[in-house]
């Protein structure tokens, strides 16, 4: 029995990671992300930093006739490590980096309708190691078809 297909949120989750790993020097960032992951980084994985967070949040639904509009919200968290000499600089030039990552294909590769920046809020954390970062909130608009909805409409 084949796999079933990925669903439009999972196609779009890995859309949005796809677009995050060129963001190094070598392609005309500012920033190189050393790590990059789907869901939350583990203790370990903060050794290559600057590192970058995929978060899904949520993903509102809103009937409409025969099609569901959805709005899926996901954060990208970007971790640096407060040792180095201008945080607040290097999380600016993270913070740009994403965005023009972002937009380059707002529609997800025809995955969705469009995707808009919602938020940047700051995290400063004192633990272990003692990281700063920034959370950037993005929602991506698509739809499905109700009966259908591993498929677009």
């Amino acid at each position: 029995m084949a796999a079933p297909a990925l669903s439009l949120r999972q196609g779009i989750l890995a859309h949005l990671m796809s677009t995050l790993a060129p963001i190094t020097t070598a392609n005309g960032y500012a920033s190189t992300l050393g790590t990059i992951t789907l869901g939350m980084l583990a203790p370990l994985e903060t050794s290559i930093l600057p590192a970058a967070s995929l978060l899904p949040v949520s993903d509102k639904p809103d009937y409409a006739p025969q099609t569901l509009r959805r709005e899926f919200t996901v954060t990208v968290r970007v971790w640096v490590d407060v040792a180095l000499a201008d945080v607040p600089a290097v999380l600016d030039a993270l913070i740009a980096d994403v965005q023009q990552a972002l937009v380059v294909d707002a529609r997800r590769g025809g995955l969705a309708e469009d995707t808009r920046e919602l938020d940047v809020s700051y995290i400063y954390l004192q633990s272990v190691e003692t990281l700063a970062g920034v959370d950037l909130s993005f929602i991506v608009e698509y739809k499905t078809d109700l009966a259908t909805p591993r498929s677009g409409v």
